[in-house]
């Protein structure tokens, strides 16, 4: 008798840790995704494509270049694209994660910047990810971000709404060029509805 009751706290204890709120399992079946439509200045018809694989969607862009010193039209591209995400029923999503990156050439003294806009059709709440891109540079730069649990907006459970994202690229003064590598990363996380 005086084991069973010197078990009982860790017995309760134990019960009260497996009883708290775990992450919900990852859900059978498969993400997919559609484009619906794509346009601006950075996506001109048929350029680009969207896929997701293991949590993350991928868009891949032919050629989103912004560029100062020449036409005026040319200092700032974007990009809208119209998402049919579709998750297992019983499940919604959220974007947790933005990666894009590319080449740039910019002098010293010069920058550009790259801005990712998301939302739900029909919503107000928007989540913008971006960065300023500082020159001198002449190669490569990324930009990682990661949204946090409160700033994440969800799907409306049971509704149909695009994703809508808007990825605004921008040259700034000087002679400079900013590119996209070729692909914009959005990590998403479901949840059960």
């Amino acid at each position: 008798m005086f084991n069973i009751l010197a078990a009982g706290p860790a017995l309760l204890a134990s019960l009260l840790v497996s009883g708290s709120a775990a992450p919900a399992p990852p859900p059978d079946g498969k993400t997919t995704v559609d484009v619906v439509y794509a346009n601006g200045s950075g996506c001109p018809p048929g350029a680009l494509k969207a896929v997701a694989r293991k949590g993350t969607i991928t868009i891949a862009f032919e050629d989103f270049t912004a560029s100062s010193g020449g036409d005026a039209l040319d200092y700032r591209k974007n990009c809208q694209v119209g998402l049919n995400v579709k998750v297992p029923k019983g499940y919604t999503y959220a974007v947790s994660r933005v990666t894009v990156g590319g080449t740039g050439k910019l002098g010293p003294g010069d920058s550009g910047s790259v801005r990712a806009l998301m939302y739900f059709q029909g919503m107000t709440e928007t989540v913008e990810q971006g960065r300023e891109i500082n020159g001198p540079l002449n190669g490569k730069w990324q930009f990682d971000s990661r949204i946090g649990p409160k700033s994440r907006v969800y799907h409306p459970c049971g509704a149909k709404r695009y994703l809508n994202v808007n990825l605004d690229l921008r040259a700034g003064s000087g002679d400079g060029s900013v590119s996209v590598g070729g692909r914009l990363g959005l990590e998403f996380t479901r949840k059960k509805c």
